[in-house]
């Protein structure tokens, strides 16, 4: 699980601003935007040693990246950005059904054919059909909460909402998704170099228990099947290509329920704290529907709810006057990108009237742009538009103090607390 990854040296001209970077920091975590900004400054390519990756914080040099997945590869996304201990390395190859090479994870010519598969199953129309559903799902979940005048709405609504949307599109069970939830929180503590010893053995175990409930639930719909998205990997064909391996399967549905809702919980409470501290923003959306549309965009921009994608160098190569050696690990920082004056003019503000906003980088770029971006955004807008209706005088809860999920990959509200009159 672990991706193979050359020694670089220890002291490199870029070291010394790569040493800063450290998101399980809390004070990092609280604001990483200086560092981002003097890394773009100064070393947009930038060596850090504690972690032994090439940090990419540029737009410039992100996009070249994205645009180039023959040279910078996918292959090892799924890998653990910290050295496991041996013995747990040999606990998660025990699994009956080792993490494959899928849609996240993968590179042409084989993310090709796993794309084009994919996408039988997750059409545009589908994405469109799950609106009615959705819309009535945010409903019950904020007729909880309505009448008691205070929340957290991450607790209460951005977590929940895409959490159960996701499953139910997998076909998840929701009396399941309460260990399902369990289960990828723990296999993520393999991604942290703050899980002790005995928390990792918990955490690979729980990513074979995962994968075993995954393998369970793709052979009762190959016997029994139904509408969900798991019964559309099992029938999905393309014209020459071979079906989904299990093991495909199986880490497709692992990250689809990751990506599907720890970056649109991000979305939806990045969404609202942003607009609810610019006050002025939060009611030109509410008097103009049209600008939810851009809203959403800037809140992609602006946090960034995917900060960091890793890739691989498959050969040494030269990116941005820095030469980066064979098998060299990259970080591509799109929470640095979306902020860089040179694409975007006062990157620092956050702006639903901004130009061009779409030409962040918050969806990943070309043959990896996000599959469930459609999804994501529908999912935002209606959580945007029922708490609009129903609770119109919403605000943010007097002396809120944002704090941060420690996460390598994702930009996340531990919490949103919210008042509004009864």
């Amino acid at each position: 699980m672990n991706a193979a990854s050359p020694e670089a040296p220890t002291v490199h001209p870029t070291a010394a601003i790569g040493q800063d970077y450290n998101p399980f920091d809390p004070a990092f975590q609280s604001n990483p935007y200086p560092f981002y900004a003097r890394a773009r400054s100064e070393a947009p390519i930038a060596y850090c040693p504690q972690f032994n990756v090439w940090l990419v914080t540029s737009h410039e040099l992100i996009n070249r990246v994205l645009k180039s997945p023959t040279l910078f590869s996918s292959l090892h996304n799924l890998d653990s950005p910290v050295v496991l201990p041996a013995e747990i390395e040999a606990l998660l190859a025990k699994a009956h059904y080792p993490l494959a090479p899928g849609l996240f994870n993968n590179d042409p010519p084989g993310h090709t054919r796993v794309r084009a598969l994919f996408s039988k199953a997750f059409t545009a129309q589908r994405v469109a059909e799950m609106e009615a559903g959705i819309r009535t799902l945010t409903e019950g979940l904020v007729e909880r909460f309505a009448h008691q005048g205070h929340v957290d709405l991450v607790e209460a609504l951005a977590h929940p909402l895409p959490m159960t949307v996701i499953a139910d599109l997998l076909g998840v069970p929701r009396e399941d998704m309460r260990r399902v939830k369990q289960w990828h929180d723990t296999w993520m503590k393999l991604f942290s170099p703050q899980t002790p010893l005995e928390e990792q053995h918990v955490a690979a175990q729980s990513c074979v228990d995962y994968q075993n409930y995954y393998a369970g639930l793709l052979a009762d719909r190959a016997a029994h099947p139904t509408g969900d998205l798991t019964t559309a990997l099992v029938q999905s064909r393309v014209d020459g290509e071979k079906p989904f391996t299990t093991a495909e399967m199986i880490s497709q549905m692992m990250i689809l329920l990751s990506a599907g809702h720890e970056t649109t919980t991000s979305l939806i409470s990045g969404l609202l704290y942003n607009l609810l501290r610019t006050p002025e923003q939060w009611q030109a959306v509410r008097d103009d529907p049209k600008l939810l549309e851009a809203a959403i965009e800037e809140t992609v921009r602006f946090t960034s709810p995917v900060q960091m994608e890793p890739r691989v160098a498959k050969e040494a190569t030269e990116l941005g006057g820095v030469a980066i050696p064979q098998g060299a690990r990259l970080n591509i920082v799109y929470g640095a990108g979306n902020r860089d004056e040179r694409a975007f003019a006062d990157p620092e503000t956050f702006n639903v009237q901004r130009p061009q906003v779409g030409r962040h980088l918050g969806f990943g770029w070309g043959i990896h742009f996000c599959i469930g971006a459609p999804l994501a955004r529908l999912e935002a807008r209606v959580a945007f538009e029922v708490l609009r209706e129903r609770l119109p005088h919403l605000r943010l809860a007097p002396g809120f103090v944002p704090e941060y999920e420690p996460s390598f990959f994702f930009r996340a509200l531990k919490k949103l607390e919210l008042v509004w009159d009864r």
